[in-house]
Order: C-alpha cells, then sequence, then structure tokens
C-alpha cells in the first residue's frame, strides 16, 4: 500500500517520540523532588539560623545522623547545639545568614553560604550537604571556612 512521504513522517515523528513522554515525565519528577528537597532544607536553616529547635525539628526524620565534631547525632545533639548557640548570641546579635547557592540532586541538597556571627567581620563560608528521606533531613555534613579580611586571591563570595 503506498503512504504519502508526509503521513510516513508523521508516523516516524509519532512513534520516536512515545518514549520521550515518559521521559519528560521522569525529569518532572526528579525536578519537582529536586525542589522540594531544596524547600525542606532551606525551612530547616532558617529554623536553625534562629536557633529554634522547635521549629527545625519538623524537617528532621526520625533518626538524624551528624557529621560535624562538634555536634552530637541525633536530634537531641542539635537541640543542645542550638541551645549553647542561642545562649552565646542574644537576639539583638543574632548572626546574618546569606544563602549564596542551593543545588539539588537526587535526595541530596548541597549548600554554600555565608554566616556573619558579628557585624563588621568577614564571617564564615560553610558548606553543607544533606540527605534527604521521605521530605525530611536524616543526614548532614559541614565545612567551614573562616574568611579573611584581606584574601590573597579572589575572596570566596567576589564576584568578578
Amino acid at each position: 500500500m503506498f503512504q504519502p512521504r508526509g503521513t510516513a513522517l508523521l508516523v516516524l515523528l509519532a512513534v520516536a517520540t512515545m518514549g520521550q513522554s515518559s521521559l519528560f515525565a521522569a525529569e518532572s519528577k526528579a525536578t519537582l523532588q529536586a525542589d522540594a528537597n531544596k524547600k525542606v532544607v532551606l525551612g530547616f536553616y532558617d529554623a536553625v539560623s534562629r536557633f529554634d529547635f522547635d521549629s527545625a525539628r519538623q524537617f528532621i526524620g526520625d533518626y538524624y545522623i551528624q557529621h560535624s565534631p562538634m555536634i552530637e547525632d541525633g536530634t537531641d545533639g542539635l537541640r543542645k547545639a542550638l541551645a549553647g548557640f542561642k545562649e552565646e548570641f542574644s537576639s539583638s546579635s543574632l548572626p546574618t545568614l546569606d544563602e549564596k547557592l542551593v543545588v539539588a540532586e537526587g535526595n541530596l541538597v548541597a549548600m554554600l553560604s555565608h554566616i556573619t556571627p558579628k557585624a563588621g567581620t568577614p564571617g564564615i563560608a560553610v558548606g553543607d550537604l544533606f540527605r534527604l528521606q521521605d521530605g525530611k533531613i536524616v543526614e548532614h555534613w559541614d565545612i567551614t571556612e573562616w574568611l579573611q579580611k584581606k584574601p590573597a586571591g579572589a575572596g570566596m563570595f567576589d564576584q568578578k
């Protein structure tokens, strides 16, 4: 049976794109999950920056592994750390927090931020990595670097 070229081309295009719809759906689902994970981490970070354990707790899973050498594992370790930070800083001198970069892939969210514990100081660059499970934070790693007033090269947050 004879088919005009236009019809054959349309059939080929339809067959070729059939599998792509599921690919686009999977990518869309992954993007939605990454965005949801970012929101969880940003909500957690906001609560932690205010030393508000009760607000932070809603973002943490049933178990919480903390890889910081200064904070104990578990939600109780975080509660104790935030209470200690709250004592150290009065409400009038809460550290400022500026999220510079937040990236999510799968169940991981990485964040680079600038924390200024005291006005007029260069502050601290903090790299955080969070692992989420079922929409809750279950594991956390961090790396901190005290910033210099006059770095030898480009500063951590300089934009050229």
